[in-house]
Formats: structure tokens, C-alpha cells, sequence
């Protein structure tokens, strides 16, 4: 069995409160099939990433950093999925990646957040 451990910080604006918690509980229960804790060393807090309440026990704040270990036979790609998705779902929206509209070849291209006042290219952008 695999343990991968890296650390994270919650970058959004009201850390894992309700909503995010749940989305995470999904992601580990859909998505993964390794043991997911997260912990926050600061608290001396522990709680397994597939239980809502106790994710929000944790009581993780905006800029407070958490230690994610995964545990099991697939833990390193699992935590590769988890980190994108981490990343995606905890960033604040003006850091958040975006998707391009290749017009050429219809492709969505990996790009930066572009400027609102952009309004040729604004709607060929998707949020991640």
C-alpha cells in the first residue's frame, strides 16, 4: 500500500466551510480510490476526507494550511487528481485557471484569466 502526504493552503475566501467540504467529500467518494485525511497540524485536528462533519470540524480558514494523506494502492495518482483538484476548487476566482477557445481548431486551451473589459475574446473563456 502507497501513502502520499503533501501539504495545501486554502486560498478561498471562506476556507472548508459547508459547500466546499461537501464538494471534497464527493470528489474523494466518486473520484478516488484511496484513504484521504486531512489534517491540520496548527489544531492537532484529524478527519477523514470522505465525512462531511468532520471536514467541517476542522474548521479550516482562508490561508491556513492543511497536510493531505493519501493512503492505498493508487495513492500517488490519486493524489495528483486530488492536488488539480484542490487547486481548482480552493483557488480565489481572479487566480483560478481558465480554459481559451482555440478558434482555429475548436480546442480548449489551458490559459490565464483574461480582463472583463476584453469583450471580443470574453466569451470564447470557461471558468475551470
Amino acid at each position: 500500500m502507497e501513502k502520499v502526504e503533501f501539504e495545501f493552503e486554502f486560498k478561498n475566501e471562506h476556507g472548508l466551510h459547508a459547500r466546499p467540504a461537501g464538494e471534497l467529500v464527493k470528489e474523494v467518494k466518486e473520484n478516488l480510490t484511496s484513504d484521504v485525511t486531512i489534517e491540520v497540524p496548527e489544531l492537532n485536528k484529524t478527519a477523514k476526507a470522505d465525512k462531511l462533519f468532520t471536514l467541517m470540524g476542522l474548521g479550516v480558514k482562508k490561508g491556513e494550511n492543511v497536510k493531505v494523506i493519501v493512503e492505498g494502492e493508487n495513492a500517488a495518482e490519486d493524489a495528483e487528481k486530488l492536488k488539480i483538484f484542490l487547486t481548482e476548487k480552493f483557488a480565489p476566482e481572479s487566480e483560478a485557471p481558465v480554459r481559451i477557445l482555440d478558434e482555429e481548431d475548436g480546442d480548449m486551451q489551458e490559459g490565464v484569466k483574461i480582463s472583463e473589459e476584453d469583450s471580443n475574446i470574453q466569451e470564447n473563456v470557461e471558468l475551470l
